[in-house]
């Protein structure tokens, strides 16, 4: 059984031709605030730690499309102008930094531990007609754990559309579930899921995630924590190769992978 848990303590570095016309370019930029409280009298520290590391695309009219998509969700607007992306995220990283002591119940500080909003993104594939990235977020702020997310966000170009529903790549829905399902069940070994010998799907019916996205080897989807299966799975992912979808796949999309 392969569970995945993603966290942002490393950035995974995929190179492309940056120059390639067959590509976007973009720029990598970071907002960071740390603090930090140490208890003399008891000896422990408690942490405070916002890292927001993100991409902003250029050289392309799908750009602008894209950009549009990854800043809405760092700051949960419509801004354009890279500088005043980059203060927003200052302003929330000056007050996340500032107001985590006060919100810390006071019992909380018998208890070394760090308090974290992260965020990264990486670009995990491209070719002329999709782009890639995946956003990753790992957040804790008390409690007895931390979450993660990581999102696959495939955009279709010319045009930079984000790609939303699986089903509009495939002529075939029912089949592709079928698939996906054996796949899944021979992955994880399991015969059926309406069973008390697992917790997949919390003994429900399979299905495919509403979060995928194209890569080199296929179609990957992601079930985030919680979504299948007890925190302690962690977020799961089930890649749906080329090779085995290929049938189903329709011509626009099958012609440029």
């Amino acid at each position: 059984m392969k569970t995945i848990i993603r966290l942002l303590f490393f950035i995974p570095c995929i190179a492309f031709a940056q120059n390639n016309s067959d590509t976007l370019r973009w720029d990598r930029e970071l907002v960071e605030h740390n603090d930090s409280f140490h208890n003399d009298s008891f000896d422990f520290s408690i942490h405070c730690r916002y890292r927001q590391e993100y991409i902003l695309f250029s050289g392309n009219t799908d750009a602008d499309s894209i950009n549009r998509v990854l800043i809405e969700m760092l700051v949960n607007k419509n801004i354009s102008d890279r500088n005043q992306v980059k203060k927003e995220l200052e302003t929330y990283g000056d007050s996340f930094t500032k107001s985590w002591k006060q919100n810390l119940p006071a019992d909380m500080y018998s208890l070394a531990m760090s308090f974290e909003d992260q965020t990264s993104f990486q670009v995990a594939f491209q070719n002329p007609k999709y782009t890639t990235v995946i956003y990753n977020n790992y957040g804790y702020m008390g409690g007895a754990h931390g979450l993660s997310i990581q999102r696959y966000l495939s955009f279709q170009r010319p045009g930079g559309k984000l790609l939303e529903n699986w089903q509009d790549l495939f002529t075939d829905t029912t089949a592709v579930l079928k698939l996906a399902e054996r796949i899944f069940k021979k992955e994880k070994n399991i015969q059926k899921f309406r069973s008390r010998s697992h917790m997949w799907f919390w003994g429900g019916d399979f299905y495919l995630s509403s979060n995928f996205g194209l890569t080199d080897e296929g179609i990957r989807f992601v079930y985030t924590e919680y979504e299948i299966a007890p925190y302690a799975y962690g977020s799961t992912e089930l890649l749906l190769p080329y090779a085995e979808i290929k049938d189903y796949l329709k011509v626009k999309y099958l012609d440029t992978l």
